[in-house]
């Protein structure tokens, strides 16, 4: 939570789920209710969650987001028609902002470095070096090393050149949550 409090710029590669920055409490509340968490825990992360959004929302020196969001996340359904409809209706929101850019990316065809997997880049002012983030399921790695930020700096272009423009995006989210609205 500090590196998204005090960063001016983060990246996040999400291929499967979507970003828990942009993610609504109920779609958070859908991905955590399923294993060991109590009730109690799971409300506890489902606030800490909405609360980490302030970071690219405040007014003074808001942080800017660019989420590369694999198509299996917007179609995955997480919670179910309802939930998700919602979901992509705040990504949508989200969109608007200009703090935030975000970009639908394909995961089949031909491998790109997304296909290793999700990971959460922070840079920062005053000179302080990047840091990047590999979540796992119950832990996570943070990496400082020159030549891994040099690694993965080359995979965040790959990735993006993959990528809908933002704009295509959108009207991507857009076509699936309509038909998700559709559903009975």
């Amino acid at each position: 939570m500090e590196c998204e409090r005090t960063a001016r710029l983060i990246t996040e590669w999400a291929p499967l789920v979507i970003p828990g920055l942009l993610q609504t409490s109920a779609y958070a509340r859908a991905m955590l209710g399923v294993g060991t968490l109590s009730a109690g825990e799971i409300e506890t992360r489902v606030m800490l969650r909405m609360a980490r959004r302030d970071a690219f929302t405040r007014r003074r020196n808001p942080t800017r987001l660019v989420a590369l969001i694999g198509e299996p996340a917007i179609r995955g359904g997480i919670g179910g028609p309802s939930i998700m409809a919602d979901q992509l209706s705040y990504l949508k929101e989200l969109a608007e902002l200009e703090t935030i850019t975000l970009q639908v990316v394909g995961v089949s065809g031909e491998w790109h470095p997304g296909h290793a997997g999700p990971f959460i880049r922070y840079e920062f002012d005053e000179g302080l070096p990047p840091i990047l983030y590999l979540e796992h399921h119950v832990s996570g790695a943070f990496l400082v090393d020159e030549s891994d930020l040099k690694d993965y700096d080359a995979a965040i272009e790959t990735i993006r050149a993959r990528g809908l423009s933002p704009e295509a995006s959108v009207q991507l989210i857009t076509d699936i949550m309509t038909s998700l609205e559709a559903t009975p």
